[in-house]
C-alpha cells in the first residue's frame, strides 16, 4: 500500500488507502474555447466537468410557508436512509420543527412525516447521538431578537428507538437569540457536547434596562449522554454569530470551533498541560473584517491545505459591534412585513441577480493569512454554504445559496462554483433555474446508489482524541479497528455527514487504526428556504 501523511486530523500517518467502487458515475466534459490573443494562436481552456444536476428540484415540500431556515440529513429512524430534518419558523414565525421521511429510494413525501407538537422560532439544526443509544437525536436553536422577552434557546429532540419525542426533553436554561448550533467533542471525551453560535443575548452588567447584546458563543457539556443545561464553555469575546462548526483546523488531532461571525474566529482545541483536551475560550485566528456577517461556514480541502468558506451578507451591513443591533432592510421592503412576528409574506415570485449587494463568497487558509485566497466574481446576499465534490473530478467544489435584493418580492438560485488546484472558478458552472430565499445547504445520496466502500489506516505517531478521514462527505462507519480490536459503540463518536471520528480514550504513539466506511461520488442536494418551498436537486446518476 502507498504510503502518505494525513493531511486531516492529528499527526498520524495514514499508511494505507483503498476504496472499493459499488458504482461509477458518468461525466460530461465539456471544452470551451478561449478568445484568441492577438497576433497568437487560438488556445483551448482546459476541460471542465459539468456538475451533473437538473437545474430544476426533483423534490419540493408543499408547504411553502413554513419559513425553514436549518436542514440536516441523518438516519431518524433507523433504516439506513437518510431522512430530512427542517427547522422551521426563522424570526418570521412560530412553526414545528419537521421531518420528511426517506422512503428507502431517495424520495420524500410532499407533507412531513413527524411534526414536533412545540411551535417555536426554529432557526439552526444539529444532529447526532446525544445521548449514545445509538440513535440520532435532533438540537434545534431559538433564534428572535424583538425584544428581552422573546429571546429564544437550544433544545433537543431525542430519538427514542428510531422515533423523535415530540416534545424537547432538554432545553438550556439561559437565554438568547441563536441561528446555528453544532455538535462536536470539544473535550475528547468520546460523547458529543452541542455547541451554540449566539447572536444576541441579555447584558445586564452594562445597561439599567436589560435588552439584547452581541453575545459569546457557549458550548453545554456532555456527560455520559447527559447534557448540562448551563454552558460549561463560553468564548471570551462578545459576537454576532451565527452557526458554528466544528472540525480539526490546525491537524493537530483536537476539535477547533470556526464560528459564522465577523472576522471567522476559529478557537483552537489542544492537550493542556494538565493531559486534559481545552478549547482555547480566545480565538486563535482570526480574518480579515469584512463588510457585513456571513451566515454559515465549512471546513475542507481547498487547494491542497485544510480551508475555510463562506459567503458575507450586506444585508445586515449596519451592524456594527458591539451595540447596532438592527438588521438593514432594503428600501423596497413592504412595510407590512418590516420586523419579526408578522405574517409571512408571499413566496419569492422570480429569480433575480445580485443587484444590491456587494457580498462576495471567500476562502481561506487559516493561520496562513488573514485575507482571502480566493473571492467570487459574482455577487448577492450570501446564506448557505457546502464543500462537496459534485462533478467526481476529486476537488472540492463549492454550493451556495443566498437571497434576492428584494427580500420579500424576489428569490435567487443555488448555484456551485466547481473546484481548482487553488481554490475555485470565480464565477458558477452551474445555476438552479428554480429560485427562493435559500438557507441551509446539506447534501448525502439519499438512494445509497452511490456508495463506495473507502478504508483507511493510521499510524498515530502522538497523543490525540480523533482522526479526519479523507472524503469530505462520509455517509456510514462500518467498522473501527484499534490494534486490530473492533470497536464498540461508546468507543467513538462521529456526526452524520462529517469526516471526523473522536475516541472515548486518546490515541497513543505506535497504535494503528484501521477505518472502513462508506462515501459517495453522487450526492444529492437538499436546500432549506424561506418563504418558498424546501428543495432536493438529485445527482443524475440516480
Amino acid at each position: 500500500m502507498r504510503g502518505a501523511t494525513a493531511m486531516g486530523w492529528g499527526t498520524a500517518t495514514r499508511i494505507g488507502v483503498g476504496w472499493v467502487c459499488v458504482s461509477l458515475v458518468g461525466v460530461l466534459f465539456v471544452t470551451a474555447p478561449s478568445e484568441p490573443p492577438p497576433g497568437g494562436d487560438v488556445t483551448q481552456a482546459p476541460p471542465r466537468a459539468t456538475p451533473p444536476y437538473p437545474t430544476e428540484p426533483g423534490y419540493r415540500s408543499a408547504d411553502t410557508t413554513m419559513n425553514s431556515l436549518g436542514a440536516a440529513l441523518a438516519d431518524i429512524d433507523g433504516d439506513g436512509f437518510k431522512d430530512l430534518v427542517v427547522a422551521n419558523g426563522n424570526d418570521l414565525n412560530q412553526r414545528p420543527v419537521t421531518v420528511y421521511r426517506n422512503d428507502g429510494r431517495g424520495n420524500f413525501p410532499n407533507e412531513p412525516s413527524w411534526s414536533s407538537d412545540d411551535t417555536d422560532y426554529h432557526a439552526g439544526v444539529a444532529v447526532g447521538d446525544i445521548d449514545l443509544d445509538g440513535f440520532v437525536d435532533v438540537a434545534v436553536t431559538v433564534g428572535p431578537w424583538i425584544d428581552a422577552k422573546t429571546l429564544g434557546y437550544t433544545k433537543v429532540y431525542f430519538n427514542r428507538g428510531g422515533a423523535l419525542e415530540r416534545r424537547p426533553s432538554f432545553r438550556t436554561t439561559d437565554r438568547y437569540s441563536s441561528f446555528g448550533a453544532a455538535l462536536g467533542d470539544y473535550d475528547g471525551d468520546g460523547d458529543l457536547d452541542l455547541a451554540v453560535g449566539v447572536a444576541f443575548e441579555l447584558d445586564t452588567e452594562r445597561d439599567t434596562e436589560p435588552k439584547p447584546k452581541p453575545g459569546r458563543v457557549r458550548i453545554y457539556k456532555n456527560e455520559g449522554g447527559k447534557l448540562s443545561r448551563t454552558p460549561a464553555w463560553t468564548s471570551s469575546a462578545r459576537m454576532h454569530a451565527l452557526a458554528p462548526k466544528f472540525a480539526d483546523i490546525d491537524g493537530d488531532g483536537f476539535l477547533d470551533l470556526l464560528v459564522a461571525a465577523r472576522g471567522l474566529p476559529v478557537y483552537r482545541g489542544a492537550l493542556g498541560e494538565d493531559g486534559e483536551v481545552h478549547l482555547d475560550t480566545s480565538a486563535a485566528w482570526t480574518a480579515r473584517v469584512e463588510r457585513g456577517i456571513p451566515l454559515f461556514v465549512d471546513v475542507g480541502t481547498i487547494g491542497g491545505r485544510r480551508g475555510i468558506v463562506t459567503f458575507y451578507n450586506d444585508h445586515y451591513k449596519d451592524i456594527v459591534p458591539p451595540d447596532d443591533l438592527a438588521p438593514a432592510r432594503p428600501p423596497e421592503t413592504p412595510p407590512a412585513y418590516v420586523g419579526n412576528l408578522h405574517p409571512s409574506p408571499p413566496p419569492p415570485a422570480s429569480c433575480a441577480s445580485g443587484i444590491g449587494s456587494d457580498s462576495r463568497l471567500m476562502a481561506y487558509w487559516p493561520f496562513t493569512s488573514a485575507d482571502p485566497i480566493w473571492t467570487s466574481e459574482t455577487s448577492g446576499w450570501g446564506a448557505g454554504v457546502c464543500l462537496a465534490d459534485v462533478n467526481g473530478d476529486d476537488a472540492l467544489d463549492l454550493l451556495a445559496s443566498r437571497w434576492g435584493p428584494q427580500f420579500y418580492g424576489y428569490g435567487a438560485p443555488l448555484v456551485m462554483f466547481l473546484g481548482t488546484s487553488r481554490a475555485f472558478e470565480p464565477t458558477p458552472a452551474w445555476s438552479s433555474s428554480t429560485c427562493g430565499v435559500g438557507e441551509a445547504i446539506a447534501v448525502a445520496d439519499l438512494d445509497r446508489s452511490g456508495y463506495t466502500e473507502a478504508v483507511e489506516s493510521f499510524a498515530i505517531e502522538k497523543p490525540q482524541a480523533g482522526l479526519t478521514l479523507s472524503a469530505q462527505l462520509v455517509e456510514e462507519i462500518l467498522e473501527i479497528r484499534r490494534d486490530g480490536a473492533l470497536l464498540g459503540r461508546g468507543a467513538y463518536v462521529v456526526v452524520p455527514g462529517d469526516n471526523w471520528i473522536s475516541f472515548a480514550r486518546r490515541l497513543a504513539p505506535g497504535e494503528q487504526i484501521r477505518v472502513r466506511y462508506t462515501h459517495s461520488p453522487a450526492p444529492d442536494i437538499a436546500l432549506a428556504s424561506t418563504m418558498a418551498s424546501n428543495y432536493v436537486f438529485y445527482h443524475r446518476a440516480r
